[in-house]
This record gives C-alpha cells, structure tokens and sequence, in this order.
C-alpha cells in the first residue's frame, strides 16, 4: 500500500512497447457547437459529458498534490494505472474549433494515434480518439438535442 502511495505523486512512466497500433477513425465534422458541449467516451462505455467555453485541463486527481487539480478528473477511469498526469492536456476552443494540447505529459498526448508535440495544438473533430498515455477515449460533440 505504501508504495502505491509513494508512487501516486508521479505518473507512472509506461514501456512503450505496450502502446499498440490501432484503426484510425474516420474524421467527424471539425465544427464545435455553439453550445460547447463535448463527451469524452470510455471505452467501458462511460461518458463523460464536458463543456468548454475557452480552456478546459485534462488529468488526474493526486491526493498528495490537492493544489494541481486538472478542470476534467480522469482519477476514477484508472488515470494513474494508465500513465496519465496530474495536468496532462488541455482542450481549447477557438471559434467554431476545439484544439487538443499536450501540458508537457511524461506518457504523451495522441490523437488518432498520432503523437502531439508539447504545447502544439490540434484540430479534434467529431469522433476523434485522443490517447493520454494508455487511457483511450472517443470526443464526440453534442447538439442542443443531446442536452436537452
């Protein structure tokens, strides 16, 4: 228990031997909706429904480090088993566009298997995979309709 402790104030850094290649989605739509709304999808099926006006952190909660707390807490998906940082990534909105940036994260930032440089954007459309270390997840963007 101690060492799991010990080990939760760092991400835990990943052989990349274990990431594997898959398909590369077929691209959504590039325009975000006004409404700012997106769901990250598990690939347990959880969604986890977001909005985003500007900038929105993704991460991992560290009871260790209560002062760095990311906007979008993946802790409870297995974040820390799956390489991802404590403020791994950022989502940001400009106009009718959402960017993916990488924070500068040990394991990495991908989107349809394609690693980020550190803090160059990248255009997400509908549908994209991002990877933050191990931890897959599908960007879907949400209408009015899927709100209301």
């Amino acid at each position: 228990m101690a060492d799991h402790e010990e080990n939760e104030k760092m991400t835990r850094p990943l052989d990349p031997d274990v990431v594997s290649e898959t398909e590369v989605p077929d691209r959504g739509s590039a325009a975000f909706p006004e409404s700012g709304v997106f769901a990250l999808v598990m690939p347990t099926g959880e969604r986890v429904q977001e909005e985003v006006q500007t900038r929105r952190t993704l991460g991992r909660s560290d009871k260790r480090h209560r002062q760095v707390v990311p906007d979008i807490d993946l802790a409870a998906f297995g974040a820390w088993e799956n390489g991802v940082s404590r403020v791994h990534a950022a989502l940001q909105r400009e106009g009718e566009h959402l960017y993916l940036i990488d924070l500068g994260s040990t394991n990495g930032t991908f989107l349809n298997d394609v690693r980020l440089a550190p803090q160059s954007p990248r255009l997400i459309c509908d549908g994209d995979q991002v990877r933050l270390g191990l931890m897959r997840m599908r960007v879907f963007f949400e209408s009015q309709d899927d709100i209301d």
